[in-house]
């Protein structure tokens, strides 16, 4: 069986393409060094901020091709595939990691080598975390309840409260107010941290929290 990709609402095979190679780079580290004058050191300023890296855009590459002996078809092809995606902003998901999705910038070219196969090359240029196609949600009654985030991003997620007058802090930091019931609410300050996260509501509901993993 051939593999494919699907870019927004779009598949590869769609057009006949088999997705015949691929490159899928790391994205880059964020680094920051000063040199100490009259000693043999350096600092190392790239966790500081978050106490953890952070990365730039990572790049993927897809090579797609077909064979098709008509130099019209190839043209057509590609001016198919350009108006699909070309310079958007969308998801790609791979036949070989169904279970995620990258986030990126979208650029086609096309080479049409011989009168037997037609080639296409498609780059996108990626946010550096992959996400999971469904979203994670932990229930939280009154007390303390340990919700893990197995993802490797610090994420933002949301609150719904079941009932008023309902206060959620994370890892021991400050109680915050959910302001509305039975609807999802980010409060910028609480961030759930890759791992285990002590999660403390007061009330008489429950809190539910959800958010999406991204990995790397």
């Amino acid at each position: 069986m051939a593999e494919w990709a699907k870019i927004g609402d779009f598949r590869t095979d769609d057009l006949g393409l088999e997705l015949y190679n691929l490159s899928i780079g790391f994205p880059k580290i964020k680094t920051s060094y000063i040199n100490l004058p009259l000693e043999s050191k350096v600092l190392d300023l790239a966790d500081v901020v978050t106490g953890r890296p952070s990365y730039g855009a990572r790049t993927i590459t897809l090579y797609l091709g077909k064979k098709d002996r008509s130099p019209r078809n190839w043209i057509k092809t590609a001016t198919e595939l350009a108006s699909k995606i070309h310079g958007q902003r969308l998801p790609i998901t791979l036949s070989i990691d169904p279970d995620y999705y990258y986030l990126g910038r979208i650029q086609c070219s096309s080479d049409k080598i011989s009168f037997m196969r037609s080639t296409y090359e498609i780059t996108a240029t990626c946010e550096p975390y992959k996400y999971a196609q469904t979203e994670s949600s932990a229930v939280c009654g009154a007390g303390t309840t340990a919700v893990i985030n197995n993802g490797d991003e610090i994420v933002s997620p949301t609150f719904t409260a079941s009932e008023t007058g309902m206060t959620v802090a994370l890892n021991g930091g400050a109680a915050y107010s959910i302001a509305q019931v039975g609807k999802a609410v980010k409060i910028p300050e609480l961030l759930l941290l890759p791992g285990a996260n002590n999660v403390t509501v007061t009330g008489t509901g429950n809190v539910v929290l959800t958010w999406r993993e991204g990995v790397l």
